[in-house]
């Protein structure tokens, strides 16, 4: 598959299936190849908490071993469903997996396309579970290609 001409850009481990949705339809109507980029962060956020007996009971229940595997088997997980989705529709894809990316690693990951479609509520709310914290604005400053916002 030569370089993609348009990206779905999905960050953290929401599954946004107008994302998806859009990407089918784009496919189909301008016959552009799709790369679909999964960024997420896997870090341990000890300083979050406000007492160090909040640490030890977070953790108590559930290693942070445990967790890190069951979120990297999640993102797998979503990154399978989605090449197996877009071959349900007869489209090829590219799927690419980027676990604490800094911002030139994104911007790196989907140079070159034409179109980069994201949820933009994963955008806005970075401090929800595994979303990477970089809002829109800043990929927009970043990227040559036009964000594409899809909105539910």
């Amino acid at each position: 598959m030569n370089m993609p001409a348009d990206v779905l850009l999905i960050n953290g481990v929401s599954l946004p299936y107008h994302v998806l949705d859009q990407g089918i339809r784009h496919a189909k109507s301008s016959g552009n190849e799709i790369k679909c980029v999964f960024i997420y962060e896997n870090d341990d956020d000890d300083d979050k908490y406000r007492f160090p007996s909040d640490i030890e009971m977070s953790k108590a229940a559930y290693t942070h071993t445990e967790a890190e595997k069951n979120l990297v088997e999640l993102i797998r997980h979503n990154a399978g469903f989605v090449k197996a989705y877009y071959q349900r529709h007869n489209i090829p894809i590219q799927t690419l997996i980027l676990q604490n990316p800094t911002i030139d690693e994104i911007v790196s990951s989907v140079n070159g396309a034409d179109n980069i479609f994201i949820d933009p509520e994963t955008f806005r709310y970075p401090e929800e579970f595994a979303y990477v914290n970089f809002p829109y604005k800043e990929f927009n400053h970043r990227l040559s290609a036009k964000l594409q916002f899809c909105n539910a």
